[in-house]
């Protein structure tokens, strides 16, 4: 059961992530979100001390979604190629299902090094992603797939991709299609792998 109160941190949150999203991070205030769910500006400091921890518990709760979603399509006992693949077009996926989310994950780059609290949340998210993909290429080489040295560089390169992807997802989806992007970011991803 939720409390009024966790119900009204879940509106503020959600409110958040839509009006992020529909004007830039940078251009919606604190008294736009709480506004939009009836609360004033006063009356939200409750729940949050200030804009950047909003756009902080934004994020926790965009990646919070967004792994669990990844999630619901990867197969642990997969060969590591397979399951490589699949958590790559699982995150573009996720950002094509999810483009409120996705770009306010993505403003947490820019932010992060301008709010301590924005950057303390980056580090976090940058770090389990990287260590998502370490996982992946670790099994991978236990099981022969490839012969990786490098797993931490090669994860965050792959991270990169990812991210660049993403980007291009949420800002220009009519480009390519996820099934395209994937494959993109899989012929890059290969010749990481060799």
């Amino acid at each position: 059961m939720r409390t009024k109160g966790g119900e009204t941190k879940r509106k503020l949150i959600e409110a958040g992530l839509e009006l992020f999203y529909k004007n830039g991070v940078h251009w919606v205030s604190f008294q736009q979100v709480t506004g939009k769910v009836g609360l004033t500006q006063a009356a939200a400091y409750q729940y949050f001390e200030d804009k950047d921890e909003l756009v902080r518990e934004c994020c926790i709760h965009a990646a919070r979604e967004g792994r669990a979603s990844i999630d619901r399509h990867l197969d642990e006992s997969a060969p590591a190629r397979t399951r490589l693949k699949k958590y790559i077009e699982a995150n573009l996926l996720w950002a094509a299902k999810d483009p409120k989310g996705a770009s306010t994950l993505l403003a947490m780059y820019y932010f992060a090094f301008n709010s301590s609290k924005i950057r303390q949340i980056y580090l976090q998210i940058n770090e389990q992603s990287v260590q998502r993909l370490k996982v992946h290429l670790e099994h991978g080489n236990n099981e022969g797939s490839w012969r990786i040295t490098r797993v931490e560089e090669t994860a965050r390169m792959i991270h990169n991709i990812l991210i660049g992807e993403i980007i291009k997802q949420i800002h220009v989806p009519a480009e390519f299609s996820v099934k395209k992007r994937v494959a993109l970011c899989w012929v890059a991803t290969e010749k990481l792998l060799r």
